[in-house]
């Protein structure tokens, strides 16, 4: 058996033979392990392993943390000269003084209630009818 490195998040290693209570072992990505002959082809046909010399770009983007936008961008709009403050400038500040812009909605934490993050949803962009469909799990996995 030769060794390889476990990409996909875990592999479970059946150990039992047939006719014997069930017996494994949970393996985690990254980990190096022995694994069977007659697994090997099937593991890499699914990329859940890789020979454990070698770095793929797959397990290297794994490992690279991925920057992800939190908010949109900040709406710009043209004031007339008689809706400017008193110098005759805008001040840019559409806040609708809780610090956050006016149509935006602050994310709610998981643990909000699914009416927080249905509105959280429609500010975002997906329709209410959708979004109110949704349960809070499904709604968390539509907007990350």
């Amino acid at each position: 058996m030769a060794k390889y490195r476990i990409v996909a998040e875990s592999w479970d290693e059946i150990l039992s033979k047939p006719g014997e209570p069930l017996n494994y072992t949970r393996h985690r990505k990254g980990t190096v392990v022995e694994v069977p002959d007659a697994e090997v082809d099937r593991l890499i046909r699914a990329g859940a392993i890789e020979p454990a010399g070698r770095t793929s770009a797959r397990s290297s983007a794994a490992k690279a943390p991925t920057k992800v936008a939190t908010k949109a961008p900040a709406k710009t709009t043209k004031v007339a000269a008689d809706d400017s403050g008193a110098d005759g400038e805008d001040s840019g500040d559409e806040s609708t003084g809780d610090g956050q812009p006016d149509g935006e909605v602050e994310r709610p934490k998981r643990t909000a209630p699914v009416e927080d993050w249905v509105e959280y949803a429609v500010s975002k962009g997906l329709a209410r009818d959708y979004a109110s469909a949704l349960d809070r799990d499904a709604l968390i996995a539509e907007l990350s």
